[in-house]
């Protein structure tokens, strides 16, 4: 399974995709995600099925609560337009509709004449578009529906599930059991729409990037910043974080795989978003591959010692980066005119694999440990010599003297990226972009948590 990333003016969607040529659409309420239970239930029952899901976002749209009606008016154009525009992109024959809210007469307005919905407490607009083979659920306790709503749901033509005492997301007493049959409920549609047959593929040649988790995603987001023509295959290979801890002959054979892996899916480049295993093997990947360019990653420490004479430099790295042969070569060049000191910092690694990038005062923390031992006023520059540890980078302003600089390697990467397939002739100028996703690891939550990096 993978997750591509799809683009449209101010919105976006995540594509699951496992080869299927039947998309199952889902779209959100207002202040109702897909990760709320409703809407996680659908996408994990379709995935289930074998279906290809696709969690389209709207966007910032101008709702306002306390004039909903006149504010879902206001919203409907705006979003059905950014919708259409994100479901052009999709190569699938076929689609099911499981929308929640006011996705509901979104899913209404949008879809074709011979595509199912599940909608999931409509409100009183999306009644002209429900349909005879629709199912419809819903609270009798739904604010948002009165007493002449519920008497025109109860002779609905379509399949209708009716809650006593349930509110408008279907929480109260009996919530649960109503939660499982909704569940009942879709998992009969998907399977009375047959399971999907392969699509078909797209022809794009992407650039392949991978790192040993999820800090590579910090450079994708700069790859889809400043090249954002470009198609993007990103690998984390959380299943075997950290590299940091393992051995040089053990990060070597996992780099190879996943090279490998990446050449059967035609990549033109490789980006090793990963000091470690930069460090650990990047020239045996390159004499390994030949026909590709593949770009490496070192900590910016050149870049920290160009700010000036006599810089003092802390380098931010994995243990296995500060010990390498690679770098030590890196400050035998500026050693002698620059302070540099070399800081290892495991547990950033772990908090971002970890999907804790909100708990500031652990992050804090672990930052006061590893910096205290630091006169930080008398520091110029501090390196983050490792993808994972951009995400933090906010929390080092807040902790760190205004007049610290903080540097990475991430856009003098993609630079480089951009001169290599410049000079092949290989980079593209125009056209919609698009990114997948993959990662090692079977725990479904890596690839959210990779898109909220993504998106952070």
């Amino acid at each position: 399974m993978r997750v591509r990333m799809i683009y449209a003016e101010e919105s976006h969607a995540a594509l699951y995709t496992q080869d299927s040529d039947t998309c199952v659409v889902l779209l959100p309420g207002f202040g109702y995600s897909f990760e709320r239970p409703l809407l996680q239930a659908a996408r994990k029952l379709a995935l289930q099925a074998g279906f290809d899901v696709l969690c389209l976002s709207f966007g910032e749209l101008p709702y306002d609560k306390q004039r909903m009606k006149e504010s879902v008016a206001d919203c409907l154009p705006l979003a059905c337009k950014r919708a259409a525009a994100l479901l052009t992109q999709l190569p699938h024959a076929h689609r099911i509709w499981i929308a929640k809210s006011f996705g509901t007469i979104v899913a209404g307005s949008l879809r074709k004449a011979d595509e199912r919905c599940v909608m999931l407490t409509p409100l009183a607009q999306t009644f002209p578009y429900i349909r005879p083979e629709d199912v419809v659920c819903y609270g009798e306790a739904d604010p948002f529906l009165s007493e002449a709503d519920l008497n025109w749901l109860s002779r609905c033509p379509a399949l209708c599930l009716r809650f006593p005492g349930l509110d408008h997301s279907l929480r109260g007493s009996g919530g649960a059991a109503a939660h499982e049959q909704v569940g009942q409920a879709m998992a009969g549609v998907l399977e009375a729409c047959g399971h999907g047959q392969r699509a078909v593929q797209e022809d794009v040649s992407p650039v392949g990037i991978f790192d040993s988790g999820l800090g590579g995603i910090s450079v994708l987001r700069e790859l889809r910043r400043c090249l954002p023509h470009e198609h993007f295959l990103y690998y984390g290979d959380s299943a075997h974080a950290p590299y940091g801890v393992r051995d040089r002959e053990a990060i070597r054979t996992l780099c190879i795989a996943i090279c490998e892996h990446m050449i059967a899916h035609h990549v033109k480049a490789i980006v090793i978003a990963c000091n470690t295993a930069t460090s650990a093997c990047v020239n045996e990947l390159r004499a390994r591959y030949p026909q590709l360019p593949i770009v490496g990653m070192e900590p910016a420490l050149k870049v920290a010692a160009e700010r000036g004479p006599h810089q003092r430099i802390i380098v931010t790295a994995t243990q296995l980066t500060l010990k390498e042969q690679k770098f030590a070569k890196l400050m035998e060049r500026f050693q002698n005119e620059h302070t540099i000191w070399k800081q290892p910092c495991p547990r950033l690694v772990e908090l971002v694999e970890q999907g804790r990038l909100r708990e500031r005062e652990t992050i804090m923390q672990a930052l006061r440990e590893y910096l205290t031992p630091y006169d930080l006023t008398h520091v110029d520059s501090i390196v983050l010599g490792c993808t994972h540890f951009v995400f933090y980078r906010p929390y080092f302003v807040d902790m760190l003297p205004k007049e610290v600089a903080l540097i990475d390697g991430n856009h003098g990467t993609v630079m480089h990226l951009a001169d290599l397939l410049t000079q092949r002739g290989a980079l593209c100028a125009q056209g919609q972009g698009g990114i997948v996703i993959e990662n090692s690891s079977t725990d479904l939550c890596l690839l959210d948590r990779s898109i909220e990096l993504l998106e952070g």
